[in-house]
């Protein structure tokens, strides 16, 4: 039987970016989604990628209540 391990800090500002609801941390969601789950730099992104990036961001959210 696998035992839980306790959770570090960094796991906690992780879990945190991902699932926040303060402003910096959607932002930092937002830019999350941009680069990782849609391949996009926030440079040459447009108004469509940050609209799907900030849909992703929410959905995590909701999600996770």
């Amino acid at each position: 039987m696998p035992t839980k391990r306790a959770a570090s800090t960094t796991d906690a500002a992780v879990a945190d970016v991902r699932t926040g609801t303060g402003s910096a941390d959607l932002k930092q969601a937002v830019t999350d989604h941009l680069h990782y789950s849609l391949g996009r730099l926030p440079a040459i992104a447009g108004p469509s990628d940050y609209y799907r990036a900030l849909a992703l961001a929410v959905r995590d959210r909701m999600q996770r209540r």
